[in-house]
């Protein structure tokens, strides 16, 4: 079963969105948080990234999602559900199951996708490595 087979809702891509990310669920504000990494594709129930950092499979996440189209941040948590290492770029493509979404994320999150006028954003890896030099 392919990507696309396993997915439960369309995703969309969103120009300049991007995720940062705290591993563990407990105590998760306490670490440090992830350098900002851009979105492949989102939808209600996850999200896909590239990250320089290898993710465990079944990691529990706390994520804040940052797009031009929301006012302020949109914090969610999720499962890293699985891991792929990207063959175009020194990174690893993460797919994210969303877990236990406040009523306010989840509107949040409908909001940022009833926006979305993009079936599909291309991230290259020249766009990866001038996102991930940004402070």
């Amino acid at each position: 079963m392919d990507e696309q087979e396993r997915r439960r809702k369309k995703r969309y891509g969103i120009r300049e969105s991007t995720v940062r990310f705290q591993q563990g669920k407990i105590l998760s504000f306490l670490k440090s948080r992830s350098a900002k990494y851009l979105i492949v594709n989102i939808s209600s129930k996850g999200l896909t990234f590239y990250s320089k950092e290898a993710l465990v499979i079944n990691e529990t996440l706390r994520m804040k999602i940052e797009s031009p189209k929301c006012a302020e941040p949109i914090t969610v948590h999720g499962r890293v559900a699985w891991v792929v290492k990207a063959t175009e770029m020194e990174a690893y493509r993460v797919g994210v199951e969303f877990q236990g979404t406040s009523d306010k994320a989840r509107s949040d999150l409908k909001k940022l996708l009833d926006s979305a006028i993009l079936d599909d954003v291309e991230v290259d890896k020249k766009t990866f490595l001038k996102e991930i030099e940004k402070p």
